[in-house]
């Protein structure tokens, strides 16, 4: 009986690890239309929301003081973009001037560059890897190219699937294993995309999805409350 018991744990335990091996292959593909993604800071509770439809980018952040949200549009079409706060709604450009010249100036300033690339830097700082002198540069597979690691390396921290905000993630723990240079941090990935849906770091410190949307087609109030549509 006691050789029989033995078994089942060992058989058990073979099962187990064939469970979290992890034989995907990784890719960041960025989605570049139609999209609208929020997520919650898990150390402030703050949430951030984003999304893009067309020629237009929008964003909302909560900034936890008198100010509210604040909500930011820009029209690439148009050149022009602008922020209003929650607390009253009116549109701002430069220096806090709501003239056309302001909201031209504000495009300018602060539109993200590539509205192709416009997806919130928390989700995609897992995936990406520059090369050049670009100030924001990857985590995760940043560090696997210094490393010469291919990206199948991976299933070293793979620890099995966990679904969040709906998606079934590959989730990969380097707590135990930190990668050179890192603190230990867990992260959740959408297998069609790449895009982190989830990171916490061993502090607690990280973010979370709740809004993951990829065939956004109409603005919804988070993201454009105004009810006159300026531009």
């Amino acid at each position: 009986m006691k050789k029989v018991f033995t078994l089942i744990l060992c058989l058990a335990a073979l099962s187990a690890s064939a469970q979290t091996k992890w034989a995907g292959t990784y890719e960041l593909v960025q989605p570049k239309d139609c999209w609208h993604i929020a997520f919650k800071d898990l150390s402030t509770g703050l949430r951030m929301w984003a999304g893009r439809i067309a020629e237009q980018y929008a964003d909302a952040t909560e900034s936890g003081d008198e100010q509210g949200t604040i909500f930011q549009r820009f029209n690439y079409k148009n050149k022009v973009g602008y922020q209003c706060f929650s607390v009253d709604m009116r549109h701002y450009g430069e220096s806090g001037s709501d003239s056309e010249e302001s909201f031209v100036s504000f495009f300018d300033n602060f539109a993200p560059k590539n509205c192709d690339a416009s997806i919130p830097w928390e989700l995609v700082e897992f995936g990406t890897v520059t090369t050049g002198d670009e100030e924001q540069r990857g985590s995760v597979m940043q560090r696997f190219h210094g490393l010469g690691w291919p990206a199948k390396r991976l299933a070293d921290y793979y620890v099995g699937d966990e679904t969040v905000c709906g998606v079934k993630c590959w989730k990969f723990d380097t707590r135990k294993k930190p990668l050179p240079g890192s603190v230990g941090t867990t992260y959740w990935i959408d297998p069609s995309n790449g895009l982190c849906l989830k990171q916490q770091a061993v502090d607690g410190s990280g973010f979370e999805v709740f809004i993951y949307d990829l065939k956004y087609v109409e603005w919804s109030i988070d993201l454009y409350p105004e009810k006159s549509k300026l531009h």
